[in-house]
This record gives structure tokens, C-alpha cells and sequence, in this order.
């Protein structure tokens, strides 16, 4: 997980001092780096597979896709949101990441281990107080 923020630190001292095309170009670009890293296992059940960004309204959202070793239905939205304290509270407190979620939103996607989806949580800075 580490390498995780190490590669966000980077992009956002590099986001920082280079003129940028477009939002959605360099989320491209982020996620780009960040998928040199994928696949990756996170945990016991959960497979880091890839990142991508997505253009919604005016925003554009970083997505990280996950697969969890589980059967179909064995995990629920419920079981998903309860993931959603620890997962804000590090993206508003940690220095990297805040800079990150001020850019884009951010979303995971979770499916099971035969890709059914399960679910997804959403961040964006305005959940952060």
C-alpha cells in the first residue's frame, strides 16, 4: 500500500509543477502510473486490478477496481459501506491523498471473483470537513 501513496505523492508533485491539458487527461496519466502497479493483492480477498478515469458532468473520476475472492453474493453494498469511515477519513487526512481527491472524485468498484459487480463507494472533497 505503500507504493500506492508513493505514486500519488509523485503525481501530485509533478501535477503540481507542470501545466496541465485537461482534468481528464491527467487522471489518464495518474492512472497510467498507477496501473504499472496492478495487479496487485491488497489483502487476503481483495485483487487491486486496475485504475481508470472517467469523465462525469464537469468532474472526473479516479476509479480503482477491485475484485474480492468471493462467490457471488457473498458480499453485500451494506458490507461495502462499512468500509466507507476509514476509506474518507484517509483520503481527507492524509496530505497525498487530499491533494488527489481535491482534484477528482473517487470511486471503487468491488465485483466478486466471476466479475458480477457488488458494489461501489464514492469520495469527493466536499465530504471532507
Amino acid at each position: 500500500m505503500s507504493r500506492i501513496i508513493q505514486g500519488l505523492f509523485l503525481f501530485c508533485v509533478f501535477a503540481s509543477g507542470v501545466a496541465r491539458a485537461t482534468p481528464l487527461q491527467d487522471c489518464n496519466a495518474l492512472a497510467s502510473e498507477l496501473n504499472k502497479m496492478t495487479p496487485m493483492q491488497v489483502d487476503k480477498i481483495t485483487l487491486w486490478k486496475t485504475t481508470a478515469c472517467l469523465p462525469q458532468g464537469r468532474n472526473v473520476v479516479l476509479t480503482y477496481i477491485y475484485l474480492l475472492d468471493v462467490d457471488k453474493g457473498q458480499v453485500s453494498q451494506t458490507a461495502l459501506d462499512s468500509l466507507r469511515p476509514a476509506q474518507l477519513a484517509s483520503w481527507c487526512t492524509n496530505p497525498q491523498q487530499r491533494q488527489l481527491i481535491n482534484l477528482y472524485d473517487v470511486q471503487y468498484q468491488y465485483s466478486s471473483r466471476d466479475s458480477t459487480f457488488i458494489g461501489k463507494l464514492e469520495y469527493s472533497a466536499k465530504l471532507c470537513k
